[in-house]
């Protein structure tokens, strides 16, 4: 998704040249703090979706629910009868935006409830559908995700650094070192750790992920 680490530069130029406007360490101030607060609204606003698709996969999984035991007291079927299966992720009409979004939060309610090995097929067809898109980022970031769940740490390492590379100006490029620096930390790599944290702060100093990684800093002594 899309997110501009040029952004601070657009708000203090536009700062620069409109009538009136200082440029003292006050108004600076506040132009940081509302690029900030606008970081955290797009990541607020990223888990909402994650939380919505959680919500929506409870209410699906309710009413099949409701619907089996209606059928059993109706005489047509058991209680305990084998759950549906899931939707396919091997095939998704890559020309509708709509049908890979819909992949994608099922990808992270699989993700999210330690089905990895779905969550990462799904999530690769997510990538693999649209690399240009909006959702690719995410989709690379939920891959190392999963990975890093599973304690794979260097392959989740690999795709993490893949987010950066490849989507440094999107929303999920700060959060990927984030989790590139826990990643060295988790496999006892504190020097590492530190200087991914460093690079975060540098290129991502608003992001909120910058934030954390200031915290965490002094953690990753050696």
């Amino acid at each position: 998704m899309k997110f501009s680490r040029f952004g601070t530069a657009a708000v203090l130029g536009l700062s620069l040249i409109l009538p009136g406007a200082g440029v003292s360490a006050a108004d600076t101030e506040t132009d940081k703090r509302i690029i900030e607060l606008e970081v955290v609204v797009r990541e607020l606003l990223d888990r909402i979706e994650v939380m919505n698709s959680r919500i929506r996969e409870l209410e699906k999984s309710e009413s099949e629910t409701m619907a089996r035991f209606r059928r059993f007291e109706m005489g047509l079927a058991a209680p305990d009868e084998e759950e549906p299966e899931s939707p396919s992720v091997s095939v998704v009409d890559r020309s509708d935006p709509r049908k890979i979004g819909e992949l994608y939060q099922a990808a992270v309610v699989l993700q999210a409830n330690g089905r990895y090995d779905e969550a990462i097929d799904a999530l690769t067809e997510v990538y693999e559908a649209d690399p240009d898109g909006e959702l690719a980022d995410n989709a690379l970031f939920w891959m190392g995700e999963t990975h890093f769940a599973r304690g794979e740490y260097p392959l989740a390492v690999k795709l993490y650094e893949r987010v950066v590379a490849d989507y440094a100006d999107e929303n999920k490029a700060p959060d990927a070192l984030l989790r590139v620096s826990r990643a060295y930390g988790r496999m006892g790599d504190l020097i590492q750790a530190r200087k991914v944290i460093d690079r975060l702060i540098q290129e991502y100093p608003y992001s909120t992920a910058a934030v954390s990684g200031r915290a965490e800093r002094e953690s990753y002594r050696y």
